[in-house]
């Protein structure tokens, strides 16, 4: 049980990030801002989230597990296609490099197409989905 505490802390980040985004879009001085500086700004904020689930991943049974995933996703359905590509974009770039360091060679390739392809479903399921809506207050 100890060892999915810690995968559970790194898989409410972005539920986190999208709570405290969302709230800073509609309450603080962002909420002037254009959308598309809040999407790039989104984008860029859930692909480090992406980052932080790669590099956070939790070893399991000689594996090691992570929600890198999570971050494109819910960075597309709840901020919109630019800011699903973009967190994919980058999680993906980042975790082709991280079999550098460790990640492993033998899933790279498959592991960065899932994160970026994650990003663009999050955004596709917003577009067709949800109609490009989003929650009112």
């Amino acid at each position: 049980m100890a060892k999915y505490f810690p995968l559970a802390l790194v898989a409410m980040l972005p539920v986190i990030l999208s709570a405290t985004l969302y709230l800073a879009f509609a309450r603080t001085s962002l909420s002037r801002w254009s959308n598309s500086r809040k999407q790039l700004l989104a984008g860029v904020f859930f692909g480090l989230a992406a980052v932080f689930g790669t590099e956070f991943g939790v070893p399991m049974d000689g594996l090691r597990v992570n929600v890198r995933d999570a971050a494109p996703l819910c960075a597309g359905l709840i901020f919109g296609a630019p800011a699903g590509i973009l967190a994919g974009f980058i999680g993906g770039v980042e975790r082709y490099l991280a079999a550098w360091w460790g990640a492993g060679f033998y899933t790279q390739l498959a592991c960065t197409l899932g994160t970026i392809f994650a990003g663009l479903l999050g955004a596709l399921l917003r577009r067709y989905m949800f109609e490009d809506k989003r929650s009112e207050e």
